[in-house]
């Protein structure tokens, strides 16, 4: 018989188990009650996101946006990061200023302009609000500073200058445009001199410190725009325009502080005169430290063709013996060309030509000229073969030439090593291949130094996961130290040579997997304050932050199934695919930092912590919770006896092991990193890729596996890849194992093209925007007529030369083995595409129904892919496509009949 304790303890099991079923059966119900997601949850989808500095000076207050509804909606909030106060606009923008200690949101609506108090929480109208500025604020970045006034022009275009210390303001008068200097300490003003005139030869200084005209500076010619003013040295420096006609001269300007002194030094009209033909571009100068000449960019007046024309002829000339390579001279695009000008001599000298051009201005007398044969080509495509090009540094001022060796190796580019100039430009840090190591080239001295550091370069393991880049991380503020990312750790070097390469991260990265980087984004590096790193584990994807010591591992503050900002990664789909992933942000005057957080299950949300330990969730929105959504789960696989693999594997939220479900294979580079990353749903991403989700939620499991690009024999070893990684994929119980698809954009499209050439795994088959024909493609040219070669030899396409690798492009060559496919095709492409030509898809569709394969071929217009209705056009028949094939699902038109 039972004694009493133990039918106590029965009751207590039956009871536990209803209570285990009854939760089960609850969270079923739940499940199955969520939506599935469709084309109408695309247009009503939310997403947070922040301006890129959200806090405020001391962290008390952080903004960030809610936007919904294709961005029909947008509210935009300030929240306290102390306690539970919020305020929030619809629409609009939100500015922090801070004034001594008192904190400021500058608050523009669609109806209004205000400043509102954060302390007190008072309002001060900012009345029929136009153009709007203050001197805290530096415009490149938005950064706020300590600020002292507001100035700002109404509708009758009178300008009004605020002084947040009273928050009293005066006029100033009818303008035509106005600026602050870059150090925030002048106020320069254009003002009519009649009525509605919108030209004037007059600019009148004032102090913003207190409403005081400093100066009133007469010009030469009548502006009508003025831009970002600088300064440089002790000098301030105006880029002004003057228009006559459709004709813009840019004027540069030289102020002298205290004096009614300005100078034009410089203009497009002078420019003119002494170069026909030509202009500057008013978006960049610069002044070399003797104040002697201007760096400017110059460009021509106007396109000039260079073919050569007679009566009722149409001819372009194409020679060997031209410098450059161009499908039509007729289309021969005018690039513009940083030149100098000396204000004394006032001689203009080019330093770009089509043989020669600047590979690296830091904006200081030293720059980084290379020379090549063909330079114009290589400069101005995606890629370009870094051995051909021969470096020397020159020097502005002095015209001296340093020459630059580098690494002679074939894989130069496709390692991702980066050389850099020094931010004082005087020293210029290059890798050598054959040595494993970098070396620094000190410029004024012509001294080369060894840095003694070792950047662990892998060939295998770079062939197979692209993300270990190796460049500069950044440099001390006297440039006498480089920190360097070198594999997975990080190091730090004299540049002098006074102490050899230190792994300041004690290579606690290689030995852990983890690739470790700076917060900071700054390539100024201060070793006291900048040491919370950004962490990877490239094992589990984990994500998160450690703290630099000294002498020893760095210490680990959070690492996370999350992604809280990836650098250095390789570029998955699911990390493009987070619409606002932003670097954590410190605020300005205080230990406070504001982080963004998502997974691939929860939509991207901020916190804000001070150790990068404890976390405060300060925005909540989660969109997917409503709908059927997904899990992502690491994907590991062998891909032979000695490289084992990863990928992401993701499967429905209601995913249930006792049934089958089809699989789309997604295929592009390395996509494991992204395994964290939130994909909102949409039509497309990247204008041809699958929206993940959208399927996952509607009954699919898709796999992105990593894919192994040997140069030379790129699409061989990513068919290799995927082959392997499905067959792992077909041995599960839950896989319908003839029901599985593969869908490829841009690259991979290209890969797709050719996969189904070596294979029978695949039912159905989807190429967007790529190509199949490697040996014509390799030899074409883009579309700013320049050619295709470089992209095709050392770029993504990673093939090496064509004519030295023969056999390699026709193994890899997806047209040559058309007749080798049994996988029904689905062909995206547009008219306008000039990366991957509408030719190349044409051809293959040709190929695949001359030799009686199944193929289909939607043709939009558009460039690298579709947006607008022809997206949701396309994404609604690549759904119908794969349900055809994949479910048994639908008869769609357009798939079964003829024309």
């Amino acid at each position: 018989m039972l004694n009493k304790r133990s039918i106590i303890g029965i009751s207590c099991l039956v009871r536990f188990l209803l209570f285990t079923l009854i939760i089960t059966l609850q969270y079923n119900s739940a499940t199955s009650q969520k939506l599935i997601i469709d084309t109408s949850a695309y247009h009503t989808w939310s997403f947070i996101d922040a301006p890129q500095f959200p806090l405020s000076s001391t962290g008390n207050y952080i903004t960030y946006r809610l936007t919904k509804d294709d961005g029909r909606s947008r509210t935009n909030y300030i929240a306290s990061t102390n306690d539970q106060w919020m305020y929030q606009i619809n629409d609009g923008s939100i500015q922090f200023i801070t004034h001594n200690s008192t904190e400021y949101a500058l608050i523009r609506s669609n109806d209004s302009t205000y400043l509102l108090n954060l302390s007190t929480k008072e309002k001060k109208n900012i009345p029929l609000c136009q153009k709007i500025d203050f001197n805290g604020s530096i415009l490149q970045y938005r950064k706020t500073e300590n600020a002292t006034c507001i100035a700002y022009t109404d509708t009758a275009f009178i300008l009004h200058i605020l002084y947040l210390s009273s928050l009293k303001s005066i006029t100033v008068g009818k303008v035509i445009d106005f600026r602050f200097s870059e150090d925030g300490k002048m106020l320069l003003v254009i003002s009519p001199e009649k009525e509605n005139e919108l030209t004037t030869n007059q600019i009148d200084v004032y102090n913003v410190n207190r409403y005081e005209k400093l100066s009133q500076l007469k010009l030469d010619e009548k502006v009508s725009q003025l831009n970002p003013i600088s300064k440089i040295a002790n000098n301030y420096y105006l880029m002004a325009n003057s228009q006559n006609g459709i004709q813009t001269n840019n004027i540069l300007y030289k102020i002298h502080p205290g004096s009614n002194l300005i100078a034009n030094i410089f203009s497009s009209k002078l420019l003119d005169s002494l170069m026909p033909g030509s202009k500057m571009e008013d978006y960049f100068f610069n002044v070399t430290s003797d104040d002697r000449k201007i760096l400017f960019y110059l460009s021509p007046n106007q396109t000039t063709n260079t073919y050569e024309r007679e009566t009722n002829i149409s001819l372009s000339i194409l020679s060997y013996r031209d410098s450059h390579i161009y499908a039509d001279k007729q289309k021969v695009i005018n690039y513009t060309r940083l030149s100098t000008y000396d204000l004394q001599t006032h001689r203009i000298e080019i330093l770009e030509d089509d043989t020669t051009s600047v590979l690296a201005n830091k904006n200081g007398d030293w720059i980084v000229l290379g020379s090549h044969h063909n330079i114009r080509d290589v400069n101005h495509t995606r890629y370009y073969d870094e051995r051909d090009i021969k470096r020397f540094g020159y020097n502005l001022i002095t015209g001296k030439k340093i020459p630059i060796q580098i690494s002679n190796n074939k894989d130069y580019d496709l390692y991702g090593l980066r050389d850099e100039l020094s931010p004082n430009s005087t020293k210029y840090i290059v890798f050598s291949y054959d040595d494993n190591t970098y070396y620094i080239h000190d410029l004024p001295s012509g001294k080369v130094i060894d840095l003694k550091c070792p950047s662990d370069l892998n060939k295998a393991e770079m062939e197979s996961n692209h993300s270990f880049i190796h460049r500069v991380a950044g440099w001390s503020k006297d440039n006498d130290t480089v920190y360097l990312y070198a594999r997975r750790d990080i190091w730090m070097a004299s540049t002098q040579g006074k102490f050899p390469g230190k792994n300041i991260t004690n290579g606690l990265g290689n030995k852990s997997n983890v690739k470790f980087d700076f917060l900071t984004e700054s390539n100024i590096i201060d070793p006291r304050k900048d040491t919370i790193l950004l962490a990877l584990n490239i094992n589990t994807k984990e994500n998160g932050f450690y703290k630099l010591q000294s002498n020893t591992d760095p210490l680990l503050l959070t690492m996370q199934p999350k992604l809280f900002f990836a650098d250095r990664a390789s570029a998955p789909l699911a990390v493009r695919g987070s619409r606002s992933q932003v670097r954590p942000q410190k605020a300005s005057e205080s230990n406070l930092y504001a982080v963004s957080s998502e997974s691939a299950s929860e939509s991207l949300n901020y916190y804000i912590t001070r150790d990068f330990v404890h976390f405060k969730q300060i925005t909540f929105n989660y969109p997917e919770r409503k709908y059927n959504w997904l899990t992502s789960h690491l994907y590991e696989w062998n891909f032979d006896s000695q490289k084992k693999m990863q990928g992401v594997l993701y499967l429905p939220e209601n995913f249930d092991s006792a049934k089958k479900y089809p699989v789309i294979v997604y295929c592009y580079e390395q996509m494991s990193d992204g395994l964290n990353g939130y994909i909102p749903p949409t039509d497309l991403l990247s204008g041809c890729a699958m929206n993940i989700p959208s399927y996952v939620s509607n009954g699919y499991i898709v796999l992105c596996p990593d894919l192994y690009l040997p140069k030379g024999n790129t699409f061989v070893g990513a068919a290799s890849s995927i082959k392997s990684s499905v067959e792992k994929l077909r041995t599960m119980t839950y896989i319908d194992s003839m029901k599985i698809g593969i869908q490829g954009c841009s690259f991979g499209g290209l890969i797709t093209d050719f996969v189904i050439t070596q294979t029978n795994l695949f039912r159905a088959a989807c190429a967007a925007s790529g190509v199949a024909n490697l040996i014509s493609v390799s030899n074409d040219f883009d579309g700013r007529n320049v050619s295709n070669i470089s992209m095709y030899e050392n770029g993504q396409v990673r093939m090496g030369i064509l004519w030295q690798n023969q056999q390699g492009y026709l193994n890899n060559t997806a047209i040559l083995h058309a007749d080798k496919v049994t996988t029904p095709l689905l062909i995206m492409h547009t008219t306008g595409d000039k990366s991957c030509p509408l030719y190349d898809a044409m051809q293959y569709y040709n190929a695949l129904k001359y030799n009686e394969k199944k193929v289909w071929l939607l043709q939009y217009h558009g460039s690298h892919g579709v947006d607008g209705a022809d997206a949701t056009d396309f994404s609604n028949r690549m759904k119908d496509y794969f349900d055809y094939f994949l479910k048994d699902k639908g008869n769609p038109k357009w798939i079964t009949t003829q024309d």
